[in-house]
């Protein structure tokens, strides 16, 4: 998203640039920064460890890590007590550098990557700073998603669970909460969420100090890429009658991914394969390589991850409905993408999940959380880990023509909310709101 935002403004005005840990394309608007080089004395040491990477012997790990420690040991130590290091100067350094300063800075994804939070207090003195935030690690003492704790609020602390990405050995979470709430207070923020269920925790959080402006922006996708397909033609280039009833989920890595349910479609494709019905069940896990599994007249097929969008979007295509059972979410862009390619969803109502579905109203789902009628349904909501209301909501959009309905809702749905261009004309307005005040 970040990288489609860059270019459309790089179009629009000729003057735009990325800033990223790890440069994957060719793309001299597209800059990066190695966070971990901070010093003469570290340099000299990943350039050591990267030739032995390259060239490994036996035991070579152990000499690795001990190169890493050396680099820079204050660093290691901060990860050894679980705690954010913010005290790279490698952003600053690039600051100096620039050969012409950004009108607005516009942050996406801060964590995991070495960036000094607390820079954010001298640029947000010189610059117009957004955020757009994708998940709560913002202010939180570890955690992207916090589940049911609400130890954000009040502090973290005594941690209910360090594993959660990004995961920590060590519980420092009130040491990191602390720090990050004073960098806040001594911040001015432009603060976007995707969608308002992530607007609300942003209100009740330490974040909330230091925002000069808060806004809702959903995301944006390709509506001409996802687009409805002849799903006899794909089924046939992709080696599936036409005659199956074919439903998606993808995610990278489904199985062992903490966001999403995967046990969950197991068992409902499971339970479907033992149904009667006159039509063959394929559920298609995207993101995951591993061998089919076959329930009688059901099939779990694996799909590998690919970043190839054409792919992906042709899959989304040959698709009836498409499944997207998480955990927790914050916006998930797949959902978008499905209702995009005229494909109704069947989703877990959690986090922002709600946001994006319209869910029938009918005798077979849950009134409380789907309440539109069949001209406006986009899909059916059921709850986490109720696999009965699943295979039932699936079951309904089996008769007749109930799921094609649905698809054009939702494509129609997808054009009037989330076309790309929409969301960059909202921060482009924003943008000039806030030069202006």
């Amino acid at each position: 998203m970040g990288y489609r935002l860059h270019q459309h403004f790089l179009r629009m005005s000729g003057h735009s640039l990325m800033l990223v840990s790890a440069k994957s394309i060719v793309d001299e608007s597209v800059l990066e920064i190695d966070f971990n080089n901070f010093t003469w004395w570290s340099r000299q040491c990943i350039d050591v460890k990267a030739k032995l990477e390259r060239n490994p012997f036996k035991g070579s790990w152990r000499l690795t890590k001990l190169i890493e420690f050396v680099s820079n040991p204050i660093k290691a130590y901060y990860k050894f007590a679980g705690k954010d290091f913010f005290r790279s100067r490698s952003f600053k350094r690039f600051y100096k550098r620039l050969p012409w300063k950004p009108d607005i800075f516009h942050f996406h994804v801060l964590h995991g990557y070495g960036f000094n939070l607390t820079d954010l207090q001298w640029l947000s003195a010189r610059h117009k700073v957004f955020l757009t935030l994708h998940d709560g690690w913002t202010f939180s003492g570890h955690c992207a998603h916090s589940f049911d704790c609400v130890r954000w609020k009040t502090g973290c602390g005594s941690c209910p669970d360090l594993t959660i990405p990004p995961a920590v050995e060590r519980d420092a979470t009130h040491f990191n909460w602390e720090h990050k709430r004073t960098i806040f207070s001594r911040s001015k923020l432009y603060v976007a969420t995707p969608c308002h269920w992530l607007m609300e925790k942003v209100s009740q959080s330490i974040l909330a100090g230091g925002i000069v402006e808060s806004r809702v922006v959903p995301y944006g996708i390709d509506i001409r890429l996802f687009s409805p397909k002849p799903k006899r033609d794909l089924r046939l280039k992709f080696g599936f009658e036409e005659h199956d009833f074919i439903l998606l989920f993808a995610a990278n890595g489904i199985k062992k991914n903490r966001w999403k349910n995967f046990s969950m479609l197991r068992e409902a494709i499971e339970r479907m394969g033992t149904a009667s019905t006159d039509r063959k069940i394929i559920m298609i896990a995207l993101g995951q390589t591993a061998p089919p599994q076959v329930y009688n007249h059901a099939e779990l097929i694996f799909l590998p991850f690919s970043t190839d969008p054409l792919y992906v979007a042709e899959v989304f295509g040959m698709s009836n409905v498409y499944l997207h059972a998480s955990n927790i979410d914050t916006f998930p862009n797949v959902v978008l993408e499905a209702m995009a390619s005229g494909v109704p969803v069947i989703a877990t109502a959690v986090g922002g999940i709600p946001e994006q579905v319209k869910g029938l109203k009918h005798e077979s789902t849950d009134g409380l959380i789907n309440t539109f009628e069949e001209a406006e349904a986009t899909g059916i909501l059921v709850q986490n880990n109720d696999v009965t209301a699943m295979i039932r909501a699936v079951e309904v959009l089996m008769q007749g023509e109930m799921a094609e309905r649905l698809g054009k809702n939702a494509r129609q749905n997808a054009i009037e909310k989330y076309d790309f261009e929409l969301q960059a004309s909202r921060y482009q307005e924003w943008y000039q709101t806030a030069l202006e005040s």
